[in-house]
């Protein structure tokens, strides 16, 4: 009797022995599971290396050192507002088309009222174009006891006279023995042409001068006449009766 008790309590112990064993594996298990699942480690930053410091002229401002920060950067535009835009740049305007214009015509140079000697005239062509002067007294001579005459006389000329000339032609008479020599002596504007007769001329002067009117505005004229008698009886005789001019 005693016996089937003592069966009965080691089975019932044995039970009860399973059952802990088996509370305890299903207990466990959760556990185990949440053990099997790869967990995520969480990444550590590593600190950023200290600043080298550098070695310059002057000291840095311990504003920009304070607790190993920098400045803040001061916003470009304010808070809530956007950069004005850039308007394309318009193309400057074409003027309007104008056809091109001549050039004025340039006025053709013309003679005005010329200005003589007292025993001279001078006449001028209507259109300015031409004159003729005569001289009464222009002459030298060794029989009539002068050596030498000049006389002058002045002729404006207006417009343009860029291109043209003016032909200007001495008309007299000359005579010369074998002892003596004459000589005529032209000066316009400045510039001077003299021409010399040699012993034995007995015949009408004729000289033609081209003067260029370029720039002119007028007409200086000198003209002398001279003889040079080489011994004391020696004949010789000079004059201009007659200036013509004409624009070419």
């Amino acid at each position: 009797m005693r016996t089937r008790h003592s069966l009965t309590a080691a089975i019932i112990a044995l039970i009860a022995i399973l059952i802990g064993i088996i509370i305890s594996l299903l207990a466990g298990r959760g556990p185990i599971a949440n053990a099997e699942e790869p967990t995520t480690t969480p990444s550590v930053a590593e600190p950023a290396p200290p600043p080298i410091p550098t070695r310059t002229g002057k000291a840095s401002h311990p504003s920009n050192q304070s607790h190993g920060g920098s400045r803040p950067t001061k916003p470009s535009t304010k808070p809530g507002t956007n950069p004005p835009s850039k308007q394309p740049s318009k193309p400057p305007a074409r003027p309007p088309f104008r056809p091109p214009v001549d050039p004025p015509a340039a006025t053709p140079p013309r003679l005005g009222t010329a200005t003589m000697p007292s025993d001279a005239d001078c006449a001028v062509s209507g259109d300015g174009q031409a004159f003729t002067a005569r001289f009464s007294s222009l002459e030298s001579g060794t029989d009539i006891g002068r050596p030498s005459r000049t006389q002058k006389m002045t002729i404006p000329v207006t417009g343009d006279g860029k291109g043209k000339n003016l032909l200007l032609t001495l008309s007299g008479y000359v005579f010369t023995e074998r002892n003596a020599t004459a000589k005529l002596t032209v000066t316009i504007n400045g510039s001077t042409t003299t021409i010399a007769y040699q012993p034995g001329h007995d015949t009408e002067l004729m000289r033609s001068l081209d003067i260029p009117l370029r720039n002119v505005h007028s007409l200086r004229i000198t003209i002398k006449v001279e003889v040079q008698p080489a011994v004391k009886d020696a004949d010789a005789y000079l004059n201009v009766a007659a200036l013509d001019g004409q624009i070419e």
